[in-house]
Parts: structure tokens; C-alpha cells; sequence
């Protein structure tokens, strides 16, 4: 779900695959057809952050395997998504060499999408809900340096502004969080150094997509996927840090083994390979055996459904809204995932927690940067076209002058 949110900024670039499909007719079928997808996009968008939170309390020990199962989930739909486009006339490129793309930058992507998805999930089962939402708003100031870096983007005064307010809102809720205890303290670190491979993983594809205007979104999608998963098998030692769960390297088949009988419900209560440091009703608890597996099944799949739900609303909204329409959408769901974990939720877990005037003072303040920071893009966009009608002008102007001269 996130990365189809990370990426709404490439969305409405130029995307081979999706313009084989015809112009939607703007009557009154299209317009009750996009109010339903965007309600759609912000009601699957919160229910899908609920379940993100609700499933990692019965899946604690075994969180990095849980990221495992989402590559090979996000795998499996971009490859059908993209063979479902090819079949219905859709040309583009099967393999992105045949293009002159270089699958070093897959691999960057898909790198830096595994370490995000498994540092975010190890993380999350720590951090508060709330805490999750606003923390992930401090991807836009890394996009930023990840997009100049790459690509020489350029960024006014007004946006940086607008960016600097949002990192005064994520402070605001982060900080007392952060300071509580030094397991708090890692997890936090953790979390923002799963976005920051996060923010790479879009400057790369931000690059390709760049240099290779034929090439389709599904296409880049669908090979980062690919290199995620692999990934996600190669970074499996990482449970061995001992800030990560301190698992001897020769007991990595059990764990995986565990994990397994653990996630899919068929063990109620499991002996841990060795003691954890497992966050229990708000508290750090080391414990030997885990008694919550008969509960961590059921919040799995109705995550894994609605992510895949948002993923296919988002696809089916490229092309046919507007950037400010998307937007729009997107601040709206982000306000709601904040507020949605102040009550409980049927046939999911209880993830609530009490919000404080400092929670609805941060999210206020992250929902004011965001506004303003949209409103200095639109300006600048503005500008740039003006300044590129200008330049078009002269030049009719002096062509003309050069034929009358002939």
C-alpha cells in the first residue's frame, strides 16, 4: 500500500502501458465511477493501515517473515497486472535490458523496498498506531533529497518551508514517543531508516522512469517486485542482530519453520528458539514461549486483501484523475488512518490508544505542511508552464522573422 502512495508523484507521467486503453467517457456513469474508486482509495486506504497495525501484535516474533509474504504477494500481483495488460494489447517491453535499462537500478529498488518493508514491519510491532501514520510523512523530505540527487530536481523556497513544517509535526507526536524507552528509541531509528531505503528505492525508479519514457510504470513495478523478493530471502540474516531478535544463524530453517506454523494459525502456543524482547500491552516483556498465534491468521489476511485492494484502486485511478484530486484523497485518508486508531475495530485486534492534544496538534500541523507544500507545487508547475509558453512564443516569433527575411 505505501509504495503505490510513494509513488502517486509518477502516476500521471507519461506510461505507455496504461494509454493503449481507450478515453473514459466523461459523462455521468464516469463521474460516479471515479467518486466511487477515490471513496473507495480512502476507506480501503484506512481499513488497510488498521490491519497493517492489527496484525503485527500475534505475529511479533516472527514480523520479518511477514514481510516475506508481502513480496512475494506484491510479486505475484504486478506480474499478473502486467500479463493481464500484454494480453489485452498493450505493447511494452518484457525485459527492461531490451530497453537500455540497466538492472543494477532493479536491484536498487528492490533492496531498498525489502529493507523498508522489513524494518517497517519489525518496527511497527513497537510503535503506537498513530505514531506509524505520522512517522511515515517523513518520506516527503527524503523524496525531496532523493529526487534532486537523482534526477536535479529543483525546489522552491515555499516548498522547503512547507517541508520543514511537516517535520515539526511528525517531532511534535515522534519525540515523547522516542524518549519513552530505549526500545522505543531503536524501533523509532529503525522506522526511519526503513523510509530512507524507501526514499532510494523511488529515486531509482524516479531515475528510470526518467531516462525511459517508453517504459511502463507496471513494467519497473513488476521487476522491482521481483528483486524484492529475492531480497527479502537474502536479508534474512538480519533477525540475527541482537537488537532484531538474536537468532544463531543455524537456527534460521526453524525460525522460517516456526514462523510458519505460528502465522498460519495451526499452533496456538509455541516455544520461542530463545527468549525475545516482545512488546506486550505497551510494555517490553522478554518471553520464551508465544501464546497469541491461534490470533495472527485472520488480521494477516484481511491486511493482505485490502493492500491488495488499494494497490488495484490506485492502478485504476492512473490516467483518470487529477494530481490535486489525488491529493486530495490521500490527505483525507491520511487524517482518517490517524484518528481510525482511537476506537476498535471488528474482527481485528484492538489496536486503540488514547490521543492526546499533542497527537491532534501534530497531525494538524503535518496536515497544514502537506497542504502547503501541494499549493507551492502547483505554483511552481504554473510557473514553469508559463515560462515554457514564453520560450514556444519567441520562437514562432523568430521564425517568423527569419521566413519574412527569406
Amino acid at each position: 500500500m505505501n509504495r503505490m502512495a510513494t509513488y502517486a508523484k509518477v502516476v500521471h507521467e507519461h506510461d505507455p502501458l496504461l494509454e493503449q486503453a481507450p478515453p473514459p467517457r466523461r459523462g455521468i456513469v464516469w463521474l460516479l465511477c471515479m467518486t466511487f474508486l477515490i471513496l473507495s482509495r480512502i476507506v480501503v486506504s484506512v481499513g488497510s493501515r488498521v490491519a497493517y497495525k492489527a496484525m503485527l501484535g500475534p505475529s511479533a516474533p516472527f514480523t520479518y517473515l511477514l514481510g516475506v509474504w508481502a513480496s512475494l504477494l506484491y510479486c505475484l500481483f504486478y506480474g499478473v497486472i502486467l500479463i493481464l495488460a500484454m494480453m489485452f494489447g498493450a505493447s511494452g517491453p518484457l525485459w527492461p535490458r531490451t530497453r537500455g535499462m540497466p538492472t543494477s537500478k532493479f536491484i536498487v529498488m528492490g533492496a531498498g523496498d525489502s529493507l523498508a518493508c522489513s524494518l517497517g514491519l519489525m518496527s511497527g510491532a513497537w510503535l503506537s498506531g498513530p505514531l506509524i501514520v505520522i512517522l511515515g510523512q517523513f518520506i516527503v523530505p527524503l523524496v525531496m533529497m532523493t529526487s534532486w540527487f537523482t534526477v536535479g530536481e529543483k525546489y522552491t523556497k515555499a516548498q522547503i518551508l512547507s517541508t520543514i513544517t511537516i517535520m515539526f509535526g511528525i517531532g511534535m507526536v515522534a519525540i515523547p514517543s522516542y524518549t519513552a524507552s530505549p526500545m522505543h528509541q531503536l524501533y523509532t531509528g529503525l522506522a526511519i531508516i526503513g523510509l530512507v531505503t524507501s526514499a532510494v528505492s523511488f529515486g531509482a525508479k524516479e531515475q528510470i522512469l526518467s531516462q525511459h519514457h517508453e517504459v511502463s510504470i507496471l513494467v519497473v513495478n513488476f521487476y522491482g517486485s521481483v528483486w524484492q523478493l529475492v531480497f527479502s530471502f537474502l536479508l534474512l540474516p538480519l533477525v540475527s542482530l541482537p537488537q532484531l531478535g538474536g537468532l544463531p544463524m543455524e537456527v534460521l530453517p526453524d525460525y522460517v519453520r516456526l514462523g510458519w506454523q505460528c502465522l498460519s494459525g495451526s499452533v496456538g502456543e509455541i516455544e520461542l528458539l530463545q527468549p525475545q524482547w516482545l512488546e506486550v500491552d505497551g510494555a517490553a516483556v522478554q518471553m520464551g514461549a508465544w501464546s497469541q498465534c491461534a490470533d495472527a491468521t485472520q488480521p494477516i489476511l484481511i491486511y493482505c486483501a485490502l493492500s491488495l485492494l488499494f494497490s488495484l484502486v490506485m492502478l485504476l485511478l492512473m490516467k483518470r484523475v487529477s494530481a490535486e484530486v489525488n491529493f486530495i484523497a490521500g490527505t483525507t485518508a491520511l487524517t482518517l488512518q490517524y484518528f481510525a486508531f482511537a476506537r476498535d475495530w471488528p474482527m481485528l485486534p484492538s489496536v486503540r490508544v488514547e490521543l492526546s492534544r499533542v497527537d491532534y496538534t501534530g497531525i494538524a500541523t503535518v496536515v497544514l505542511g502537506l497542504l502547503l507544500y501541494r499549493a507551492s507545487v502547483v505554483k511552481k508547475q504554473s510557473a514553469d508552464e508559463w515560462k515554457r509558453l514564453q520560450q514556444k512564443s519567441q520562437q514562432q516569433q523568430q521564425q517568423q522573422q527569419a521566413a519574412g527575411y527569406d
